[in-house]
């Protein structure tokens, strides 16, 4: 009982990073491990969910490559550099997210973390807005391209076993695969067994008929003792990540490489747990990298530049000079009417944007440009005016001079939109855990079915869940349409 219990707080808690199949099952361990996962889930969830989202500034310093240091008890520690072999590109995106793909995760706790803050399908799914897309997420704490975390109390070969039938259960058109990460730990001499596994899953999963993408994990970063230093871990995973890019080459399938993920994380909100898992910061700050890796346009930023037009046409901006209004490409102006008390027009964005951010897709300050709030510059007559957005005050009473200059404010029904975006899928991706993983298999499924297997017949009701889930995504996945008016107003007294 007691063990079956550690297991499902380890598996829905995520917070280990090894399989717990290896661990010498002793009740008291067993026990006080249950109380550290249950207790420190909740507090650290909380803590997650408060973390300010303020864009990312400052070095990195989390990452897992030369040049990085962490001040510790007087004495600088430096990170020792790790060659990295430079994958060979592709000439095409490693997913296509065409119209009706069903895209499946599959792979350990990066995988898994990934749906309780549901950034990085944020950022995916707004990005096609006007395509059907859905997600399912198979991720799995400690789980191997053998898929032993999944055997619950039966044999390796069960586990694999289950890891097929989940696939197959969630019918992707696109499977993206992410593993190496935790056998890695074998070091160099486990680099074999790595790669006879790998190529043991993709010919089980040959029967499937669906695009396999395979993608390299990330290195550890960097942490001040007691931590461990993770150079070597580093170099061997270097080894593993060689190996999954060969069997892509060899295979002709898609190959993403994650290894530099951790220099694009900041330092401030803290990223990563312990150098190894992300924070919901960190999910946050990688999601614009990943979902451009993957292969998914998150802004015009490179086409602009080869215009040359890249310093006024980046960001959400909108101009009105001579009663006429342009628009950066971000998004589209419309019903421009002016009378005596100011103007008004009607905006809608091409996407949703993640906090009126110019959307760089660097997901750190290293990027070549700060994020820029939205920007409004209008001719006006003298006089002073403020900013309504859809009847709401964002900007209080500015002169016609300012206005002129141009002034930023914060597009709030956006930011609104793409949080209950986000929202949305996290619970969908609740919903479906519980339905391919739910919290009581040992009585649902195994060994104490004679007690309450008569509940099964529940499980397959959150099918219905999940449906209404993924309809409400399509709707808020749909930038709206906002009505801006600049107001005259009697201006302040000095």
């Amino acid at each position: 009982m007691i063990i079956a219990c550690v297991d499902r707080v380890v598996q829905r808690r995520m917070h280990l990073t090894h399989s717990v199949t290896g661990c010498v099952r002793e009740p008291l361990v067993l026990f006080l491990l249950a109380m550290y996962c249950a207790s420190s889930y909740v507090l650290s969830a909380a803590a997650e969910e408060s973390v300010d989202v303020a864009s990312p500034r400052g070095d990195n310093l989390s990452g897992c490559l030369a040049g990085v240091q962490h001040q510790q008890s007087g004495h600088v520690k430096r990170a020792v550099a790790v060659a990295v072999p430079k994958a060979k590109p592709i000439s095409r995106p490693a997913v296509s997210f065409r119209d009706g793909e069903r895209i499946v995760w599959l792979g350990a706790s990066f995988v898994e973390r990934m749906q309780l803050n549901g950034y990085l399908e944020a950022w995916l799914t707004a990005s096609f807005p006007d395509r059907d897309i859905l997600f399912r997420n198979l991720g799995w704490s400690g789980d191997t391209v053998y898929g032993a975390a999944r055997a619950l109390f039966g044999k390796p070969t069960d586990g694999f076993a289950r890891l097929i039938r989940d696939v197959k259960r969630a019918r992707p058109t696109t499977l993206v695969v992410v593993y190496g990460g935790n056998e890695a730990y074998a070091g160099k001499s486990g680099v074999d067994l790595f790669s006879t596994g790998l190529e043991s899953l993709l010919d089980a999963l040959d029967s499937i008929k669906t695009k396999i993408v395979l993608v390299a994990p990330h290195c550890r970063a960097t942490l001040p003792p007691p931590l461990p230093d993770p150079t070597r871990y580093n170099r061997d995973l270097v080894l593993y990540r060689n190996a999954m890019a060969g069997i892509a080459e060899r295979r002709m399938l898609a190959f993403v490489d994650l290894h530099d993920l951790m220099r694009q994380l900041p330092a401030e909100p803290v990223s990563t747990h312990d150098g190894v898992q992300l924070t919901v910061a960190g999910y946050r700050a990688a999601a614009p990298w990943i979902a451009s890796k993957l292969g998914a346009q998150i802004s015009g930023r490179k086409e602009l530049r080869e215009r040359g037009e890249f310093q006024d046409q980046s960001g959400w901006w909108v101009k009105l000079e001579q009663r006429h209004l342009t628009s950066s490409p971000v998004t589209q102006v419309s019903e421009l009417k002016v009378n005596a008390q100011g103007v008004s027009f009607l905006a809608r964005d091409k996407r949703l944007y993640f906090a009126g951010s110019s959307l760089s897709g660097e997901g750190s300050s290293r990027g070549e440009e700060p994020q820029r709030m939205p920007r409004l510059v209008a001719e006006l007559p003298e006089g002073a005016y403020e900013l309504r957005l859809d009847t709401t005050i964002v900007v209080t009473a500015r002169s016609h001079q300012e206005w002129a200059r141009g002034v930023s404010f914060v597009h709030q029904a956006a930011r609104q939109q793409w949080e209950a975006l986000r929202q949305a899928i996290r619970i969908k991706n609740e919903l479906y855990f519980h339905r391919y993983r739910p919290q009581n298999e040992t009585y649902l499924y195994l060994f104490r079915k004679n007690e309450q297997g008569n509940n099964a017949v529940e499980i397959p009701q959150f099918d219905g869940l999940v449906k209404e889930r993924d309809q409400r995504i399509a709707k808020l996945r749909v930038p709206q349409t906002h009505r801006f008016e600049l107001v005259r107003v009697v201006a302040p007294q000095p």
